[in-house]
């Protein structure tokens, strides 16, 4: 990220800047020093979209528009990496970029670009977790809507994503304790495991009846 415009020493918002002189860095980036001392290192990109080159002369752009293209772009090449790497909600890569020191209205700004763009899709981030958990049976319908929203989903949008799954709380908590009698886990341990994940009083006596067949 480059400065502010305040802390750059140009306190007018439509202030334009000057570049005094650049130099090629060994990183194949350029550092640039403006006219009133301060400087920035910007990738070839930056240096040839906003003229960094014509030295001597004010820029046509002021440094406010600077300072947000660059950062702009910076924080969407960055953020439009972590949502390539692997499925994410927008909330996740959101806190990563803003964790790397980028204002709130850069972060918004590109957030709602890549959700434009079609790179973010929280819709079908959670029908993806929600397919994933509920092909897992392993925890009640209400505890997997909880999971996903601990992972970035709105509410509504994971709400939705179970929802449209043919998920039953009944056929999971059948299906579990099953499997835990088979381990040798009496009726008690397997109603105290059934609430733990999620699943009504109602849905764990049902599970247990059916599996025990009793009326604990």
């Amino acid at each position: 990220m480059i400065k502010e415009p305040l802390k750059a020493g140009f306190g007018q918002s439509g202030e334009r800047y000057a570049v005094s002189s650049f130099e090629k860095t060994e990183e194949k980036t350029y550092r640039v020093e403006f006219a009133n001392g301060e400087s920035e290192i910007f990738s070839p990109e930056e240096f040839i979209k906003y003229d960094l080159y014509a030295t001597g002369e004010t820029n046509r752009h002021s440094y406010r528009e600077l300072y947000c293209g660059v950062n702009f772009g910076r924080c969407k090449a960055v953020a439009g990496r972590q949502a390539a790497s692997s499925p994410k909600p927008s909330a996740a890569v959101a806190a990563y970029v803003r964790a790397l020191g980028f204002t709130d209205e850069t972060v918004i700004e590109v957030i709602d670009a890549l959700k434009e763009e079609g790179a973010l899709d929280d819709a079908r981030v959670a029908a993806r977790l929600a397919a994933q958990r509920t092909a897992a049976g392993k925890a009640s319908s209400g505890m997997i809507v909880r999971e996903l929203i601990s992972k970035g989903i709105d509410r509504e949008a994971a709400e939705n994503a179970v929802g449209e799954l043919d998920y039953s709380d009944a056929d999971a908590a059948a299906a579990i304790a099953e499997s835990r009698k088979s381990l040798g886990q009496d009726e008690l341990k397997v109603m105290r495991y059934l609430a733990g994940k999620g699943f009504s009083q109602t849905v764990v006596l049902e599970a247990v009846r059916k599996v025990y067949g009793c009326d604990e």
